[in-house]
């Protein structure tokens, strides 16, 4: 499963990110909610997208549960710190990211 939480810059990256017959879980639309990509990946691929939102406490009970389980670690990108932080953001503003940045600020 791919988590998609960029929106329309990063959509067309979680295509290839995502095993065949795997779920592309679309969280947000950080850059913006038209989605344009090549639907032929879709296809022969048999991937399925799903939108989530929050939901009940349960359900984040759930899924805490399940990413522990099945040690579901995040992708990152990068980590940089805090006097950085303005680079990383513009980083993501350009949809540079691959993942999540962290800034560090400790």
């Amino acid at each position: 499963m791919v988590v998609e939480t960029g929106g329309a810059e990063t959509f067309p990256r979680s295509l290839p990110a995502v095993a065949v017959g795997g779920t592309i879980g679309v969280v947000g639309f950080v850059s913006g909610f038209e989605l344009r990509f090549p639907g032929l990946p879709l296809n022969p691929r048999t991937i399925r997208t799903t939108g989530t939102d929050c939901g009940p406490v349960a359900t984040s009970r759930n899924m805490v549960r399940a990413v522990a389980q099945h040690r579901i670690e995040p992708v990152l990108d990068n980590t940089v710190e805090f006097p950085d932080a303005h680079a990383a953001y513009r980083r993501l503003e350009e949809g540079g990211a691959l993942g999540m940045v962290v800034v560090n600020v400790a």
